[in-house]
């Protein structure tokens, strides 16, 4: 088995389980592992700010389109249970065999510590204004153009529309959709 990096994209209106759609990051490798290698990043529901509670979604949304709230960096078994089961056909991939150092510096970027399924990361909001503020799609744009040092690698106009990276990326196809990236 070759090591194999990828990336997933769920559209948005798809599966009941992320209405907003949702994109990640995975990979694979020879050597045997107990961790799950998909990560994603989510928005942390629980820093909204008073007066804003998560039981209201769409005012809890409402706010994440214009401000930020805390990311989070978490081992990803939506998108490992949507890769590896009949979900896939609804989703979107693009897969790379990475070299030593882009499997390396895929590990460092998105290391969680054993034991743990989450971690505190950055800012995520869906406000196009900020590019220091991240969403799913956005996180994994800059995460994969690192790991290659290629900002060009994902090339995307607005990366924090889901609709947009799936253009910019797989074209105008609809899922499932799988091909190279190299």
């Amino acid at each position: 088995m070759t090591d194999t990096a990828g990336i997933g994209l769920l559209p948005s209106r798809i599966d009941p389980r992320e209405e907003y759609g949702h994109m990640w990051v995975y990979w694979t490798t020879n050597e045997p592992s107990d961790r799950v290698p998909y990560r994603g990043y989510w928005p942390d529901l629980g820093t909204l700010p008073e007066g804003i509670s998560i039981d209201d979604i769409e005012g809890a949304l409402e706010f994440i389109r214009h401000n930020s709230v805390q990311g989070l960096l978490a081992i990803d078994m939506l998108a490992h249970d949507l890769h590896t089961s009949a979900g896939n056909g609804s989703c979107y991939e693009g897969f790379w065999s990475p070299t030593p150092e882009e499997k390396f510096l895929l590990d460092l970027k998105c290391s969680i510590p054993l034991g743990v399924e989450k971690i505190a990361r950055g800012r995520y909001s869906w406000d196009e204004s900020r590019p220091d503020w991240n969403n799913c799609s956005s996180w994994v744009i800059k995460i994969i153009n690192r790991v290659v040092r290629d900002s060009s690698f994902l090339r995307c106009r607005h990366p924090k529309r889901l609709k947009m990276v799936i253009e910019d990326i797989w074209g105008k196809t609809r899922p499932p959709v799988s091909r190279g990236l190299r």
